[in-house]
């Protein structure tokens, strides 16, 4: 059989199980559109500074083609001009490709290898082979005036175009930037058109620097692919009917999509996928603070009532056991005797026993006297006169003096 503090105290380490179990439940339901919200903020925050990285580096292509064509002025020999194109490139890692088209129409093309050395190809004549240094046949026919970069994409003399084949890279695709040189320039420089070509490597190596390790980044012209962070490269990215992209991994990853147009360069677009609100996500640390501080404080709390239940519980059962001895107790005043520290109740209990105990003194002390009382001499202890009373007293007085164990001498 449990004791009464026993009781008690799983009762309260139910309502405390209920309420923790209440509170959680409340708190994820309350909590997970606050979470969700959040994470549109941050998407929506992630992908402006995206954009302005992005925006970043389609610009420093455009100066870098600018650059260059600063270090050309004034230079009409063409080893001066190879020179000054080589050390250029050198200093400029994402560029994977320069070409130029002179003055006299005659095409010079500067490539990147994979061990970053540079080699030259040039036409010796007008629209004629395109040979490298070694006079080695590169590309027969090659007329600068047909490849895409040669044409503007608008209106404006720098333009930048769409992805194309490269003709000294098979399946590898390019994208040119182009200047088109006219007006007082034209007159400075012995160069017509500068194109300048993307490092893919170096542009998604870009991506992954400016993107987080769950974010999926990719550039994206007309309907290709043209660079991805490291994550997109781990995905499986589909083109879906409603011209959107689904992204699949083994985990069913929910991602917010953000999609606009690099700044300044409608040609090109960016998608930018942010994994969705996250529960348990750690970036929500500081979210589950006043979470964790208030089942701190029911724990508290259930803590200190199970202490004070205790402590006072112990007092009870402390009485309980002294009211178990006290027929037993040779020393009965002692036992009820009032303490420092007992509670309130304790001392009403042993205020109400005492009351009890004196009650039963006095009738006590009135039987005896009804069984015992002689006229002539008041109350005499002599078993003579005890015995001339009547029969049921005497059975009484007897066991109040004497014990049951009397009784049989009745």
């Amino acid at each position: 059989m449990l004791s009464l503090y026993e009781k008690i105290k799983i009762r309260l380490i139910i309502l405390f199980l209920l309420a923790a179990l209440s509170f959680i439940g409340l708190f994820f339901i309350i909590n997970y559109q606050l979470v969700s919200e959040r994470a549109v903020k941050r998407a929506d925050s992630r992908f402006e500074l995206i954009q302005k990285n992005v925006g970043y580096f389609f610009k420093d292509i455009e100066r870098s083609a600018l650059t260059l064509k600063d270090s050309l002025y004034l230079l009409k020999n063409t080893e001066e001009i190879q020179r000054a194109v080589i050390l250029k490139m050198e200093m400029m890692p994402f560029l994977d490709s320069v070409g130029l088209v002179l003055d006299d129409n005659k095409y010079y093309l500067f490539s990147r290898r994979a061990n970053d050395k540079i080699v030259v190809y040039h036409q010796e004549q007008v629209n004629g082979p395109l040979v490298d240094e070694s006079g080695r046949v590169i590309f027969a026919d090659f007329n600068p005036s047909k490849r895409p970069w040669s044409v503007a994409s608008d209106d404006s003399n720098n333009s930048w175009n769409p992805a194309y084949n490269c003709f000294d890279r098979p399946g590898k695709k390019c994208i040119s930037f182009t200047l088109h040189i006219n007006g007082k320039d034209h007159d400075l420089l012995a160069v017509d058109k500068i194109h300048v070509d993307l490092n893919w490597r170096y542009l998604n190596e870009y991506l992954d620097q400016i993107s987080a390790n769950d974010e999926v980044l990719f550039l994206k012209q007309g309907h290709e692919i043209i660079a991805k962070n490291q994550l997109a490269r781990e995905k499986l990215i589909i083109y879906n009917s409603e011209g959107n992209y689904n992204i699949i991994d083994s985990v069913d990853t929910e991602y917010i999509e953000k999609t606009s147009a690099v700044p300044n360069n409608a040609l090109f677009e960016i998608y930018f996928y942010y994994p969705g609100g996250n529960l348990l996500n750690a970036s929500d640390k500081l979210f589950y603070l006043p979470f964790a501080f208030i089942i701190i404080v029911l724990l508290v709390v259930y803590l200190m009532t199970t202490r004070v239940f205790r402590r006072q519980f112990s007092e009870m059962t402390e009485l309980v056991n002294t009211l178990a001895f006290l027929p037993d107790s040779t020393d009965q005043i002692e036992a009820l005797k009032i303490r420092e520290g007992d509670a309130k109740e304790i001392i009403s209990i042993k205020n109400s026993i005492a009351e009890m105990k004196d009650a039963e003194i006095e009738r006590s002390n009135k039987l005896l006297s009804l069984i015992s009382y002689d006229q002539e001499s008041g109350f005499i202890k002599n078993m003579a006169i005890i015995e001339s009373n009547n029969n049921q007293y005497l059975a009484v007085g007897i066991i109040k003096l004497c014990g049951l164990e009397a009784v049989e001498a009745v």
